[in-house]
């Protein structure tokens, strides 16, 4: 059975650059996904949901009735 060939001590600033590249991302991502969700929860396309009065006659009179 062969032994393990030695392997170089990994360089702790290249740890370090990568540690930050992918917290950088992450961060982007996180920040995009925010926005696009803040966008999409004011946006005039998105109607408010109302049930359906053909099948729920009785739930749609009392949510949407306004003299009850």
């Amino acid at each position: 059975m062969l032994p393990h060939p030695r392997t170089r001590p990994t360089d702790s600033n290249s740890t370090a650059r990568l540690v930050l590249m992918v917290d950088t991302v992450c961060m982007v991502k996180g920040l995009l996904c925010y926005f696009a969700v803040a966008n999409a929860a004011r946006s005039p396309t998105m109607p408010a949901i109302q049930p359906n009065p053909h099948l729920f006659p009785a739930e749609a009179a009392d949510d949407f009735n306004p003299t009850v």
